[in-house]
């Protein structure tokens, strides 16, 4: 055996050849090897030593590439016109930009005066003779519900802001908008917020003016 190892008896380092001739007559070679193989501490050579280090060295330039690629990572805006997660203006104003974007787009819609507080958008070709049918619900599932105000579809819808159940107002303002004597029907989705918001809305029209207001109680929205 080449290798080399420390005696802890005498401090001195010995290959086992070397090992075994210096206790030679003392102890036999099988307790001379048991000897080495547990007592003896190995010596690293220069060899051992670079090979040791090349597994270091490797990730250690793994980690300085990992690194600066974090480094560069942080300095890129999270999201970049190649790859946008959404398209907006402002975070504030994305309910109103997005009731905006429907207007423009669709013939015979408009908004009530008092938005952007009232989000509720109605057919301007509406005959108040017939009966309204209003829903509506919290933004964020367009193109609920404005996108369904059309010729034999909603006469009015009612927008919350995002994920959130429209106002009691909001609802009242447009059931008294769009109601005639023939009375509205109110499509209600079973969410605690709107069940709550669209039927006190129908009392308070009910109450205040009189209207012929029925609610359905459908499913969620989602």
């Amino acid at each position: 055996m080449s290798e080399l190892r420390r005696d802890p008896e005498d401090g001195k380092v010995y290959s086992f050849d070397e090992l075994s001739a210096y206790y030679k007559g003392k102890y036999n070679k099988g307790e001379v090897k048991a000897y080495w193989e547990k007592e003896c501490t190995p010596i690293k050579t220069k060899k051992d030593k670079a090979a040791s280090a090349e597994p270091k060295a490797e990730a250690k330039a793994k980690a300085k590439v990992k690194a600066k690629a974090k480094a560069t990572a942080k300095e890129r805006p999270e999201r970049g016109p190649a790859n946008p997660k959404r398209f907006i203006n402002e975070e504030s104003t994305i309910v109103q930009d997005a009731m905006d974007g429907l207007i423009w787009s669709t013939p015979n819609v408009a908004r009530l005066d008092s938005y952007p507080d009232i989000k509720v958008v109605f057919r301007t070709d509406w005959d108040k003779g017939k009966v309204a049918i209003i829903s509506g619900g919290g933004a964020g599932h367009e193109p609920m519900h404005g996108g369904f105000v059309g010729k034999g579809m909603l006469t009015a819808a009612i927008s919350g802001e995002t994920f959130a159940s429209p106002t009691i107002d909001a609802v009242f303002a447009a059931i008294v908008h769009v109601t005639g004597a023939k009375g509205c029907l109110l499509v209600i989705k079973n969410y605690t917020g709107d069940r709550l918001n669209f039927t006190l809305a129908a009392q308070k029209a009910k109450t205040l003016y009189g209207l012929e207001v029925e609610t359905v109680l459908t499913k969620d929205d989602v």
